[in-house]
C-alpha cells in the first residue's frame, strides 16, 4: 500500500497536470485548466437550495478550504442528486485532497448522471492517462470531444495519450484536427512533421515544415526537421542547407553543427568535416566524443600522426573507452608501430574481456610478429566469444601450419570453408594442405573450387597444373590451365617454370627448355626448383656439366633436397650416355642482376606472399573509419607456390 504522503503527492501531480493544461481558449493552446469555471458551469442547478450550497462549495475551493468546500457539494448534491456538474465539483475537490478513490467515484457518476458532462469525462481522462490506463482515457477524451469537437484540452491530451502509445497513425490524425482548428500554432506543425517522419512519410513531413517556416521562417526546431528529412532521403546538399541556415540562426548550435560535421563527412569533403569538428571541440574540449570523430576523418585521410594525436586526447579524458583505445591500436598498426599497436589493443582486452575485435587484431599482429603460438591464444578466446568466421580459422590455420600442426592446421581451413563456401582464399590454402598430406584427389577438388569461383585466379590455374605435371597426368589439361594463366600474367617466371615442367613430363625438352630458360630470366632472385628443373632438362639433352651445375646451384639455394642429392651423387657415378640433340642456345642460365618477376615458393603458408598473389583475398584490410565494422583477412602467403616436390 502506497503512504498517504506518496497518494497526495501523485494526486497533486494530476491536478497540477490537470491545470496545467494551459490558459483559457483565447491564449496560446486554446486550452484551459480543468479547474476553472466555464459559464455553463457557473449556471444554477435547478434547485435553488443546491445552487446555493454549489457556489458555498466553489467559494470554499477557492479559499482553500476542501473539508467545507466537500461538505459543501455534498448538501448540494442531496438537494439536486440530477446534477452531473456538483459531483464534477466533488470529485475535484477529493482530487485536491488526495482521494483519488472518491474522485473516481464522483466523476464516474456525473457521467452517468449526464453523459455530456465534459468536466468530469475531462477529470477521468486525466486521472486514467495518470494511472497508464490509457485505452480508457482516450475513451474519455473523445467522449469530450463528442460534446465539444473543438475542445483544445481533449485533443492535446488524446495527442500525447497517442505519442507515449506511439501510435501514430492515430496521433497524426490528432495533429491534423488541432492544425484545422488552429494553424497558427508553431508547435503543432512541427509535431505533425515529426510523426510524418516516423512513419517515413517524408513528403507530407516536408510539405508541413515548408508550411510551417512559410508561417514561422525562424523556428530552429522546423529547421533541423527538414534536414533531417533531407538527410533520410540522402539529398545530403539540401540537409545541408538546412543545417547551415540553422547555424546562422543559432550559432551555438551544437547539435547542428554536429549534423553538419557528418554530413560533410558522408558527402568526403572531409576538410570541411574537419573543419566542424575543430569548432565543436573549441566549444566543448572536453568532450571525448568530438576528438573521437575528429581522429576518424584523420584515419579516413590517412593522416595517421594526427589521427593518433585526437585519439589519445580522448583517452586522456575518457581512459576506459575502449573504442578508442581500438582506434589509436589501428593507428600504429598503419604507421608500422606494432609493439605500441599491440599494447592499445591489448589495453582494449583488459577494459573488455569480451571485446572480440580486439582479439582479431591481437591475431592479426601476432602473426606479423611471427608468433604462432599467441595467435592460437587470442584467437581461441576469440571462438570461446563466439566468434565464427572465416578470418579467424584462416589465421588460425596459417598459425597451426607454422607450428608444423598440421591436421590442426586442416582443420581450421575446413572451418574456413564451412563459414565461407565462396572464399577462394579458403578453398585455396586448404589445397594446398591437402597436397602437403598427399590427398591429391581432396587438393584437386578445392583447386578447382576455387577456378569455378573465380576463372581467372591465376595461382590455382598454375597450382593444379604443376600438381598434374607432378603426376604426370592430364598434361592436355595442366598445359591448357598454365597457359591461362601466362595470358594474364606472361612473365611470371613461376607459371613460366610450370609450363616447362609440363613439356619435360610430356617429353618435349625443347619446349621445356625454352620456358625454363625464360622462368629463370623472369624469377625475383634466384629459385633452387627452377634450377633443380634446369638440370634435369640439361641430363636429357646429354649436357652432364650443365645438369650438374644446376644441381649444385639448387643445392646450394636448398640443402635439405634430398632428391637433388642423389641426382649428383647418380650423376657423378654415371657414364656418359649418348645425348638427345638440344637445341643451340649461347644466352646464360644465370639469374639476371635485375630480376623482375616472381618466383614459385615452397615456403610455408605464413610466408610474404608474392607480388601476383589476389589483393582482394591477401591483403590484411585496413581497419574501417567505423570501429563496428572490422573485417580483417590474414596475408596470402602462398598462392604462387608450387606443390611440393
Amino acid at each position: 500500500m502506497k503512504s498517504g504522503f506518496l497518494k497526495v503527492f501523485a494526486v497533486v501531480g494530476i491536478a497540477c497536470m490537470l491545470s496545467s493544461c494551459a490558459s483559457s481558449s483565447s491564449s496560446g493552446g486554446g486550452r484551459r485548466s480543468l479547474f476553472s469555471l466555464s459559464t455553463r458551469e457557473m449556471q444554477p442547478p435547478p434547485v435553488s437550495k443546491a445552487y446555493s450550497h454549489y457556489i458555498h462549495g466553489i467559494m470554499l475551493v477557492r479559499e482553500g478550504d476542501l473539508d467545507g468546500a466537500i461538505g459543501a457539494f455534498k448538501e448540494a448534491a442531496e438537494y439536486d442528486p440530477t446534477s452531473g456538474r456538483i459531483h464534477t465539483q466533488l470529485a475535484r475537490a477529493y482530487l485536491r485532497k488526495g482521494k483519488l478513490e472518491m474522485a473516481a467515484i464522483e466523476a464516474i457518476r456525473a457521467v452517468e448522471i449526464d453523459p455530456d458532462e465534459i468536466g468530469a469525462r475531462m477529470l477521468l481522462g486525466a486521472m486514467y492517462s495518470h494511472q497508464e490506463r490509457y485505452t480508457e482515457a482516450a475513451e474519455q477524451f473523445r467522449e469530450a470531444l463528442r460534446v465539444e469537437p473543438d475542445n483544445m484540452t481533449a485533443l492535446n491530451s488524446l495527442a500525447e495519450i497517442f505519442d507515449r502509445q506511439e501510435n501514430m497513425y492515430e496521433l497524426i490524425k490528432t495533429y491534423e484536427r488541432i492544425v484545422e482548428i488552429r494553424p497558427d500554432l508553431d508547435w503543432v506543425h512541427n509535431k505533425l512533421a515529426r510523426a510524418y517522419i516516423t512513419l517515413g512519410r517524408f513528403d507530407k513531413a516536408e510539405t508541413e515544415l515548408i508550411r510551417t517556416l512559410d508561417l514561422f521562417p525562424d523556428l530552429s526546431e522546423a529547421i533541423y526537421n527538414l534536414g533531417m528529412i533531407y538527410e533520410l532521403r540522402k539529398d545530403y546538399g539540401k540537409a545541408i542547407e538546412q543545417y547551415e541556415r540553422l547555424l546562422e540562426l543559432e550559432p551555438r548550435n551544437l547539435g547542428a553543427r554536429k549534423k553538419l560535421a557528418i554530413m560533410y563527412a558522408t558527402r568526403e569533403e572531409w576538410d570541411k568535416a574537419i573543419e566542424q569538428y575543430a569548432a565543436l571541440i573549441e566549444r566543448r574540449p572536453n568532450m571525448p566524443n568530438f576528438r573521437k570523430a575528429l581522429g576518424l576523418l584523420y584515419f579516413r585521410i590517412r593522416e595517421f600522426e594526427k589521427a593518433g594525436d585526437q585519439f589519445e586526447e580522448a583517452i586522456a579524458k575518457d581512459p576506459e573507452d575502449a573504442t578508442t583505445h581500438y582506434l589509436l591500436g589501428a593507428v600504429y598498426q598503419e604507421m608500422g608501430d606494432l609493439n605500441k599497436a599491440l599494447e592499445q589493443f591489448i589495453q582494449v582486452t583488459d577494459i573488455d574481456e569480451e571485446a572480440l575485435k580486439a582479439y582479431l587484431k591481437l591475431g592479426l599482429l601476432y602473426g606479423e610478429k611471427n608468433m604462432p603460438g599467441m595467435v592460437v591464444s587470442v584467437l581461441e578466446k576469440a571462438i570461446e566469444l563466439g566468434a565464427r568466421n572465416e578470418a579467424i580459422y584462416l589465421l588460425m590455420g596459417t598459425a597451426y601450419h607454422q607450428q608444423q600442426e598440421i591436421e590442426k592446421a586442416v582443420a581450421a581451413f575446413e572451418e574456413a570453408v564451412e563459414n565461407n563456401p565462396e572464399s577462394k582464399l579458403a578453398h585455396f590454402r586448404l589445397g594446398v594442405l591437402y597436397e602437403e598430406q598427399e590427398r591429391f584427389d581432396d587438393s584437386v577438388e578445392q583447386m578447382r573450387r576455387v577456378i569455378e569461383i573465380d576463372p581467372e585466379h591465376v595461382s590455382a590455374l598454375n597450382y593444379l597444373g604443376y600438381m598434374f605435371a607432378e603426376k604426370s597426368q592430364n598434361l592436355e589439361e595442366a598445359e591448357e590451365l598454365i597457359l591461362r594463366a601466362l595470358e594474364i600474367e606472361p612473365d611470371n617466371g613461376a607459371f613460366l617454370d610450370s609450363l616447362g615442367w609440363v613439356y619435360y613430363r610430356g617429353g618435349d625438352y625443347e619446349g621445356a627448355l625454352e620456358y625454363l630458360e625464360r622462368a629463370i630470366d623472369n624469377i625475383d632472385g634466384d629459385d633452387p626448383v627452377i634450377r633443380e628443373h634446369l638440370g634435369d632438362v640439361y641430363l636429357e639433352f646429354g649436357r652432364q656439366e650443365r645438369a650438374l651445375e644446376q644441381w649444385e646451384r639448387s643445392l646450394a639455394l636448398d640443402p635439405s633436397n634430398e632428391t637433388v642429392i642423389e641426382k649428383i651423387e647418380g650423376l657423378e657415378m654415371k657414364p656418359q650416355e649418348a645425348p638427345v640433340t638440344a637445341p643451340q642456345t649461347d644466352s646464360p642460365t644465370d639469374p639476371p642482376t635485375d630480376p623482375q618477376a616472381d618466383t614459385k615458393e615452397d615456403a610455408p603458408l605464413d610466408s610474404p606472399a608474392d607480388s601476383k598473389a589476389d589483393p582482394k583475398e591477401d591483403a590484411p584490410l585496413d581497419p574501417p573509419a567505423d570501429p563496428q565494422q572490422e573485417t580483417s583477412l590474414p596475408d596470402s602467403s602462398d598462392e604462387q607456390k608450387t606443390p611440393s616436390e
